[in-house]
């Protein structure tokens, strides 16, 4: 399933619910909310860049939260944010398919 087919089924959802869905870059976010997340996924973009994709929900607002994993700087931030998230795992970057098992395992266990 494509990026903007997850995320426009996942706001349709939600606008009956909410008034308000914001998506922030990660240069564009000082402080990344570590709860409330309903949504953590690696994704491509529409260009096919690889990018961690967050839903936040608070109140009655949605925030999109992208991070881009094309270069080392950016996927040491999107690290460091998996680590805030306190999962106890070990968190590190190997391939795309490892690093997206690895976000997927760290959605199950901050939802559970």
């Amino acid at each position: 399933m494509k990026l903007y087919t997850i995320f426009d089924k996942l706001t349709e959802e939600q606008m009956h619910q909410t008034k308000q869905i914001t998506i922030k870059r990660l240069n564009q976010v000082d402080d990344v909310p570590t709860t409330g997340i309903i949504y953590m996924r690696l994704v491509a973009d529409l260009q096919g860049a690889p990018k961690m994709l967050l839903l936040h929900q608070n109140d009655q607002q949605i925030t999109a939260y992208h991070f881009p994993l094309t270069q080392g700087f950016q996927i040491h931030c999107c690290n460091e944010y998996l680590r805030a998230l306190n999962t106890g795992m070990d968190i590190h970057f190997n391939t795309y398919k490892q690093y997206g098992c690895l976000i997927n395992a760290c959605m199950r266990a901050i939802t559970q």
